[in-house]
């Protein structure tokens, strides 16, 4: 990994005995980057990664991954599950901090529908995340 250089990393989180299939896009420049978690809506076809590109472009790090059961995860997939999931993935971003050059004081939840409810809960779990974006289709 060369941190001066913008970078897609398949990524692994551990999710309650699971394993949670995802992808980090990491910004360009040295130093501690904000972070986007960027939370899919009900598994189908849509992933917004056309936005993990562009936010990456802007200097933010992007964690995307698949619920437990979605996709190529492990696991049940179940609505009590994915908001587990988004924990365990912020747990794992504290974590992995120096490794991606996570700023952890500036991190975001980013939720398409479905996934524009779970950061909603989430919030009660993090009270300290600075910022919580949804996007509803349509709007």
């Amino acid at each position: 990994m060369i941190p001066w250089l913008a970078q897609m990393m398949e990524i692994n989180i551990p999710s309650d005995g699971a394993i949670l299939q995802g992808f980090i896009y990491l910004a360009a420049g040295k130093g501690m980057h904000p972070t986007v978690f960027l939370l899919h809506g009900f598994p189908g076809n849509e992933r917004n990664l056309d936005l993990a590109q562009v936010l990456r472009a802007r200097g933010w790090n992007v964690i995307y991954f698949n619920y437990r059961g979605a996709w190529a995860s492990q696991g049940h997939f179940s609505f009590t599950n994915c908001v587990e999931d988004v924990v365990n993935a912020v747990h794992y971003a504290e974590k992995e901090r120096n490794k991606f050059h996570i700023d952890v004081n500036n991190m975001v939840l980013f939720g398409h529908s479905m996934g524009g409810g779970y950061r909603l809960n989430l919030f009660n779990y993090y009270p300290r995340l600075r910022k919580l974006l949804h996007c509803q289709p349509g709007i």
